[in-house]
């Protein structure tokens, strides 16, 4: 774990496209209307097996492991990030779904949404 990150991407609602990352405090958008059009999404402080920054929203794929594999959603909750996929029971925190042989980005929830049910 790199230590907390201030660096978030924007998902832009209307226009279905995703911002590229930056500082929080180089983001440039004042109105509160602004906030409604688009999902702020933080970096986890955590990369992924290939080195990538992993954000909230970001679908990951878990490489090995013991027991059944599943893909993941990364998402902030109770102070921490974790690794939450489309059971119930399928719920870990992130560092921990990365240990052992790692996990990858394979997409996000926004532009690859059918990715969390393992397709």
């Amino acid at each position: 774990m790199r230590g907390f990150s201030t660096r978030i991407r924007l998902w832009d609602k209307i226009g279905k496209t995703m911002l590229p990352s930056a500082p929080l405090w180089k983001v440039d958008f004042v109105h509160i209307e602004d906030l409604e059009r688009y999902i702020l999404m933080f970096e986890t402080g955590l990369l992924d097996k290939n080195g990538k920054e992993i954000y909230e929203g970001d679908v990951l794929k878990q490489l090995g492991g013991r027991g059944r594999l599943w893909n993941a959603v990364a998402e902030f909750s109770f102070a921490s990030f974790w690794a939450r996929g489309h059971l119930k029971s399928d719920v870990v925190r992130l560092d921990i779904y990365l240990y052992g042989d790692g996990a990858k980005v394979i997409g996000n929830i926004h532009e690859n949404g059918d990715l969390i049910n393992g397709k």
